[in-house]
C-alpha cells in the first residue's frame, strides 16, 4: 500500500451509460468475505481513509478510534473534471431525472447477498480492520 494512502479516480472500460460494469472486487484472504461493486457510471473514486486517526474526531462504535487507512471507499461517479472534459456532461437539467445504478454483491464462503441501493445513494463506505 502507498504509505500516504489513495484518493484517486479510476476510469472504467466499456462505459456507455447503460450497461453495468464491474468496478471493483475486494476480497479478504483471512475471512473469505468478498465485495463486488458494479455501476453504470464511467468511473469510481478509491479512497483509503487518509484523514482518519486525528484526535479531534469522535470515537466510533464501542469507543473505538478509527485509525488512518483503517477503511476504504469505492465511490462510483463521473470523473472529477467531467464538466470540462467529458462528452456527456454530468449536469442535471430542470425536470430531468438522474438515475445511476450501483450494485453491491457481498459474498462469504457460505452466503451471497446482492444489494441495489436507491439511485440517490452513489457511494459505498466499508469499514475494515486489518493488521499491517
Amino acid at each position: 500500500m502507498n504509505p500516504s494512502g489513495y484518493d484517486q479516480n479510476y476510469c472504467l472500460d466499456g462505459y456507455d451509460g447503460k450497461k453495468m460494469i464491474k468496478a471493483a472486487e475486494i476480497k479478504s484472504e483471512k475471512t473469505g468475505i468478498k465485495m463486488e461493486v458494479s455501476t453504470n457510471l464511467p468511473g469510481f473514486q478509491f479512497y483509503t481513509a487518509n484523514n482518519l486517526g486525528k484526535s479531534s474526531q469522535p470515537a466510533g462504535k464501542d469507543g473505538k478510534r478509527y485509525e488512518k487507512h483503517s477503511s476504504f471507499c469505492v465511490e462510483p461517479q463521473f470523473y472529477p473534471n467531467a464538466i470540462n472534459t467529458f462528452d456527456e456532461k454530468p449536469v442535471l437539467k430542470k425536470r430531468r431525472n438522474f438515475q445511476p445504478r450501483n450494485n453491491l454483491l457481498f459474498q462469504s464462503r457460505k452466503t451471497k447477498f446482492k444489494y441495489s441501493p436507491p439511485a440517490d445513494w452513489i457511494y459505498i463506505i466499508l469499514i475494515v480492520n486489518y493488521k499491517k
